[in-house]
């Protein structure tokens, strides 16, 4: 008796689960990028986003790690957020509960001030020594990547802030415009749009931005700090290599579309693509570097 021919996949619905609000970067992100996803598959899927917002992350990263690995469930995976929850508090995932598709954003993180009120880095730390904890450093969420660039800057200074944490980075901007905080630590695509609000004084990066246009380096003004959010593809553990490799083929394909940079670089996505397996490199030694940090400077809830 002949068996049934497997249908080629995908043959319905693709679900992408983001782990953040609709609005924002991650959102935008995978809502640019679905559609040509989309494309590059091929057969009968289309790639439905949805939100699951809750626990910086760790709810939709958690359904994920536990969804059937037949290639109908992807998602988001960002760093150091995700993988900073397995250490300050329980998850029922690890970093080999996924199977790595791409890194597609590094988004290079930035301290901010509100126009008019410092005008240097050096302003800021010289009132954080002078004031062991009078600065206020707003972040949007405790153990993200904005957070450990600020715990970096904090000991490459020799100083102590007080960091404010928000649930996502619009609150956390729109306080530091508001004056309620004296500086907040976010990426440099989401000073998008707020140039003349904002001024970055320090880019926590190798080199100035064009997105930031004359602003210095952390590392140019003394201060050895780098940290960027980076924000990618995964699925769950046990994919079919199949399966993986088209979803490999199909995200490098969206990232060479033109059509594709061309949306990215209205949005002020930067990026970098880190296929398979120098993805999973890339994730393990983020690992074991917020491990460190843990260990000498655990951050409080």
């Amino acid at each position: 008796m002949s068996q049934p021919a497997q249908a080629e996949f995908p043959d319905r619905d693709v679900t992408m689960l983001i782990g953040y609000a609709a609005g924002g970067s991650t959102d935008i992100m995978a809502r640019a990028m679905a559609p040509f996803i989309e494309k590059y598959l091929g057969g009968k899927a289309t790639v439905v986003v949805k939100n699951v917002p809750g626990a910086g992350g760790q709810v939709a990263i958690t359904q994920l790690a536990q969804a059937d690995p037949d290639g109908y469930t992807i998602g988001n995976l960002n760093l150091p957020g995700t993988v900073a929850r397995t250490y300050d508090r329980k998850a029922a995932y690890t970093i080999d509960s996924f199977t790595y598709l791409a890194n597609i954003v590094d988004d290079t993180n930035i301290v901010v001030a509100k126009k008019g009120v410092y005008s240097s880095l050096k302003q800021v730390l010289d009132k954080a020594k002078k004031d062991p904890g009078g600065v206020t450093y707003g972040i949007s969420g405790l153990g993200g990547d904005d957070h450990l660039a600020g715990l970096q800057l904090a000991r490459a200074a020799g100083v102590t802030f007080t960091f404010i944490p928000f649930n996502s980075t619009a609150p956390c901007r729109a306080a530091v415009m508001g004056g309620h905080v004296d500086v907040a630590g976010i990426n440099i695509s989401e000073i998008h749009g707020y140039d003349n609000d904002l001024l970055v004084l320090g880019i926590m990066g190798e080199a100035r931005s064009d997105l930031a246009p004359g602003r210095p380096t952390a590392r140019e003004q003394g201060y050895d700090v780098e940290m960027s959010g980076t924000r990618g593809f995964v699925g769950p553990k046990g994919l079919p290599d199949a399966i993986r490799d088209k979803y490999i083929a199909a995200i490098k394909a969206t990232y060479d579309d033109p059509a594709f940079q061309e949306i990215a670089k209205k949005q002020g996505l930067v990026l970098r693509i880190l296929p398979g397996e120098k993805y999973k490199a890339f994730v393990k030694k983020q690992s074991d570097f917020i491990g460190e940090v843990w260990r000498t400077d655990p951050w409080k809830k």
